[in-house]
């Protein structure tokens, strides 16, 4: 398994990125997806997404004028 693809989740429903159809969700820790296409790929969460880097440390994205 840890030879499959990975990918950030940032939202759900996942789609697959090789021919744009929804997933199915057929594992866990991390999620495993497989598409009616035979692909098969890893999915973490992206703890950082909504927020921007800077110099000073992360801040939302929505906090910048």
């Amino acid at each position: 398994m840890e030879s499959l693809p990975a990918y950030l989740m940032h939202d759900q429903p996942m789609c697959c990125p090789v021919c744009g159809q929804r997933t199915y969700w057929v594992g866990e820790e991390p999620q495993l997806h497989q598409c009616t296409c035979g692909y098969q790929f890893l999915l973490y969460e992206d703890e950082d997404f909504g927020f921007i880097e800077l110099d000073d440390g992360w801040v939302e994205d929505c906090e910048l004028p």
